[in-house]
């Protein structure tokens, strides 16, 4: 028991005794110790430490993490999710708020009274006990009778919608879908009309929820069950197809092998070529036993149907188009019972290594070429106008030393054993972004972004910016890049714009962890490259704070300065971060992102 002072000072000893034991943990760790003044939380951040615990105190803001699956879907209503690289990502959640769902919207009343509205001649009547909505007067084209439920749904807001519905799903014309709002056909929610099930993570148009059933028919649909929740966050999204970043994976230390679909030779990325006399080559993937003992070898027959003529070729061919020095390998042999025969392997049309086991080699060849061209087949000669080989594991890469062999399924995909992936949302430059809803910065005057990228982009492009127009309007912040000139950019504004760039030491293709942050106020503003202060500035930026207003992941409003690149991880916070939360974070960054830092 004892006096309060008592009690004060037992909470502060076992706060000092947490303190001492988990900095024993972070000094093995090589990570940043805690001090007397990190506010106490039990510190569960610094044990397994990731970007949301920028986000405890409730500060604004978004945490984006392209490494985590679940979190991205390939549509904007967040109906169909993104489950392998390649895929389009047209919603990724937002992490800042652990994904929480709020309460239920769905109560007994609202379910048991909708509004109706009868279109087109169509009569509809709902069974406030069951749950049924009918139509039962057929109408005419567009006739349908609307059922309207209003569940306070706030506008702008993103729910997870659930439920069931049963009936006459899949009649004439079918059930028109679910939506979120009170008119048009956007905000919809997907369902499958064969099992009646809804799923999805839309965004509210209106307060209520409709259903819409053809009035070209008569028809009852029950709703079976039903639960809306709004998810918490500020979730980027990308309504637009053509306009959704790729989601990929690489290995954590890049990519190398230049080569696709390097264990598909039946793809198209494989020509079949004949030159001169003979039939196109043969390929059968999966074919034969392995070097690793698997039946992953694919076979090869190439026939010059006599031709003897260094001019008569069979053979497939991959072209790169990157010039420079170039190392290949593969493995290769004659396939068993077969005759010894000979085969050529190249890049381009240039020097040849040639195969004349029935065991497994690995052929290897360096020379600098122009398109860089991989060609495996069979050159006409006296003695040679045939072959019949197993073929496994192509790989092309820069430079005079071969490096491990990764497989590569798609330009998205690839993949090395024994070495941890990355994963990375792919914008082309050309149309790709995603925006969040308006994220409320206008009580605060601080920002801090970080983010891990890899820019390929040839001019000033954005990788995330506050507001549509971070140039002139007031409370924008804008956190980008500039291949032409090789450097990083950070712009912030109050009422006075003020812009901060580094030297132009990083020309494209540039794989960083890029840090800024900014204070108004103080006039303030910082660039860090790979966990190092590179650049600050202490002029004017105006005053206020920053803008209450929809951001932007790759573009600078819907039309301008796209970026060309990959994204690993992006956080932003409405708070400037201690030196120990900046190094924790961009430690967590860089580690997803494959970069060292400084």
């Amino acid at each position: 028991m004892g006096t309060t002072a008592e009690k004060l000072d037992r909470i502060v000893g076992t706060k000092a005794l947490l303190r001492e034991q988990i900095n024993a943990i972070l000094t093995e760790r090589g990570d940043p110790l805690l001090t007397e003044t990190d506010p106490f939380r039990l510190y569960p951040h610094v044990l397994d430490y990731t970007p949301e615990a920028l986000f405890l105190q409730g500060e604004q803001g978004l945490w984006l993490d392209p490494s985590d699956i679940s979190t991205m879907y390939q549509d904007a209503a967040g109906s169909t999710p993104v489950t392998e690289p390649g895929q389009p990502v047209g919603l990724i959640l937002d992490k800042s708020r652990s994904m929480k769902l709020g309460p239920e919207k769905v109560t007994s009343v609202q379910l048991a009274s909708p509004s109706i509205s009868n279109f087109g001649g169509s009569s509809g009547s709902y069974d406030s006990v069951n749950h049924i909505m009918s139509n039962t007067a057929v109408g005419t084209d567009p006739g349908y009778p609307r059922f309207r439920f209003n569940f306070g749904l706030e506008p702008g807001k993103r729910y997870l919608v659930q439920g069931q519905l049963s009936g006459d799903l899949t009649g004439l014309y079918g059930f028109i879908p679910v939506r979120m709002n009170v008119g048009g056909s956007a905000n919809n929610i997907g369902y499958d009309p064969q099992t009646g099930l809804m799923s999805g993570l839309q965004v509210a148009g209106d307060p209520v929820i409709e259903f819409l059933l053809n009035g070209e028919q008569l028809s009852n649909i029950k709703i079976e069950s039903l639960s809306i929740k709004e998810i918490f966050g500020n979730h980027a999204h990308q309504a637009t197809s053509a306009s959704r970043p790729i989601f990929g994976r690489e290995p954590i230390t890049g990519k190398h092998n230049l080569l696709q679909h390097t264990e598909n030779f039946g793809n198209e990325v494989w020509v079949k070529q004949l030159d001169g006399l003979g039939s196109l080559p043969i390929v059968t993937d999966n074919y034969g036993i392995a070097p690793d003992g698997s039946q992953t070898a694919a076979r090869l027959q190439c026939n010059l149907n006599g031709g003897t003529l260094s001019a008569d070729r069979s053979y497939l061919l991959q072209t790169t188009n990157i010039a420079g020095e170039k190392s290949i390998k593969l493995h290769a042999r004659l396939n068993d019972g077969q005759p010894s025969t000979t085969i050529v392997f190249s890049i381009d049309a240039g020097e040849t290594v040639q195969l004349t086991s029935e065991e497994w080699v690995e052929l290897e060849l360096t020379k600098s070429s122009s398109t860089g061209q991989l060609r495996v087949g069979i050159i006409g000669s006296s003695s040679s106008n045939e072959c019949d080989i197993l073929i496994w594991h192509p790989q092309m890469n820069k430079g005079s030393q071969t490096l491990s062999y990764q497989r590569v399924n798609s330009k998205f995909d690839v993949v090395e054993e024994d070495i941890p992936d990355a994963y990375y949302l792919y914008f082309d430059g050309i149309d790709d972004y995603l925006t969040t809803p308006a994220i409320d910065f206008s009580s605060t005057d601080e920002i801090n972004v970080f983010s891990g990228a890899n820019k390929n982009t040839s001019g000033f492009a954005i990788i995330w910016e506050l507001t549509t127009d971070g140039v002139n309007t007031d409370g924008s912040y804008t956190h980008g890049v500039d291949a032409n000139q090789g450097n990083y950019i950070v712009a912030t504004r109050g009422t006075v714009r003020e812009v901060l760039n580094t030297d132009p030491n990083y020309p494209s293709p540039d794989k960083r962890v890029f840090t800024s942050f900014a204070k108004i106020s103080t006039q303030t503003a910082v660039i860090r490259i790979n966990g190092l202060e590179l650049e600050s500035s202490s002029d004017p930026q105006g005053s206020g704070n920053y803008a209450n207003a929809t951001s932007y992941i790759g573009s600078r409003g819907l039309l301008n300065n796209r970026f060309n690149g990959e994204v690993y991880s992006l956080a932003v916070r409405g708070k400037l971060s201690s030196q120990a939360e900046l190094e924790r974070t961009e430690k967590y960054v860089a580690a997803k992102t494959g970069v060292t830092l400084a």
